[in-house]
């Protein structure tokens, strides 16, 4: 382009004093058939004496006519610039959904791809909102059973480890004192955060994670419990059962010196905190009241 050459080129250019190189570039230039025709349209002028420095006068001015065009374009692109840019923190300010459920509430979620993902109490699911179906990657606090529809890998994070599968059924609970998985139908991985720990897991099989490691167990349910109003535990420490009631009841306890390490099988339902804190403590000898939203536990 014209404008972008220095500015006595026209003027070099009427003396004849552009080198082989520049009047070649400038013949292919698009604006060169302008300029020339103005040159040759000045030979038709009846006057004796061309003047010159008129004529170069007439040229610069027109070139500084054009330098002023292009310069009134560039607030254009710098507001495109600022768009661009504006466009980019907006998709990193809210490039995340979140699904949250408070205690006792349930809810189901159905993302991109058509997976379905039904959230237990107090449990908190994320992912982003834009392009997920090409990285299927969620991040979960809380408990989850999930039916993931066929497709690229699909991957739960939690702070215990990632979870991945390609299209299957499986449950996974993460609570600040346990983790679970259990898989429903086909395979599904577990890597730890640290990734000192993982397996694989088929149809009817979980696991547990306990001071960094494994423990493996079977399971007999199609689907988890808790999408049928209530938990299923077998020798389970009585914190974790105790974690449970908390989430689905919000409720907190007072455990004084209660062993929080004993075992306890049996079951809860998720609609009858009466119901359930019998079911619990009642085979397991311990007494208590209720102060508000707090389980008390005596001691004798």
């Amino acid at each position: 382009m014209i404008e972008e050459r220095d500015d006595t080129f026209l003027a070099r250019w009427m003396a004849n004093e552009l080198t082989p190189e520049e009047l070649d570039a400038f013949k292919n230039d698009s604006d060169f058939p302008k300029f020339d025709a103005i040159a040759k349209g000045s030979y038709l002028f009846k006057k004796p004496e061309f003047d010159k420095e008129a004529f170069k006068q007439k040229l610069n001015e027109k070139l500084e006519h054009r330098k002023k065009k292009v310069i009134k374009l560039r607030p254009f692109f710098y507001a495109t610039a600022v768009a661009a840019s504006l466009f980019i923190a907006f998709l990193f300010l809210f490039n995340e959904k979140n699904y949250v459920t408070a205690f006792g509430e349930q809810s189901t979620v159905f993302l991109p791809d058509g997976s379905e993902v039904r959230l237990n109490a107090k449990t908190k699911l994320t992912h982003r909102r834009f392009f997920w179906s090409q990285n299927r990657k969620i991040k979960l606090e809380g408990e989850a059973f999930f039916k993931v529809a066929k497709g690229s890998l699909f991957s739960v994070v939690t702070k215990s480890g990632t979870v991945s599968v390609l299209g299957t059924q499986f449950n996974v609970k993460t609570r600040s004192k346990s983790f679970e998985l259990a898989c429903f139908e086909g395979k599904v991985a577990f890597v730890s955060s640290s990734e000192d720990v993982s397996t694989t897991l088929e149809k009817g099989e979980a696991i547990k994670l306990k001071e960094k490691k494994i423990e493996t167990f079977k399971i007999e349910e199609n689907s988890p419990s808790w999408l049928r109003g209530q938990t299923i535990f077998k020798e389970t420490p009585l914190s974790d059962v105790l974690e449970v009631l908390q989430v689905q009841y919000g409720i907190s306890f007072t455990t004084n010196t209660v062993d929080l390490s004993r075992l306890f099988s049996g079951s809860i339902v998720h609609n009858d905190l009466e119901i359930a804190l019998k079911s619990v403590l009642l085979p397991m000898g311990i007494e208590y009241h209720i102060i508000d939203t707090t389980v008390i536990f005596e001691t004798h």
